[in-house]
Parts: C-alpha cells; structure tokens; sequence
C-alpha cells in the first residue's frame, strides 16, 4: 500500500466497518485506485 502514497497529492482512507475485533478500511489512492484493509484483533491484511 505505501508505494502508492507518491503517485496522489491527497489520498483518502475511510473507515468501513468498527466492530471490535474486526475493523474494515478503505484507502483511496485515486479515482480509480483503492485498496481495503481488513483488520481483526489488530492483525490488518490488504485486499486489492
């Protein structure tokens, strides 16, 4: 997910879900480009 950070002047992450354990994000790099971070008990997996 870092490596795209450089490439937009203004990513966005938005929180999905907020149930503890299980937490649900979305960042959005561009238009056309996001990626989701699924995360549970703190252990966070990236989802294209």
């Amino acid at each position: 997910m870092k490596r795209y950070w450089y490439l937009v002047s203004q990513p966005s992450i938005a929180l999905l879900r907020n149930a503890w354990p299980v937490e649900v994000y979305a960042a959005f790099c561009s238009q056309d480009d996001y990626q989701l971070i699924r995360c549970e008990w703190g252990r966070c997996a990236i989802n294209r």
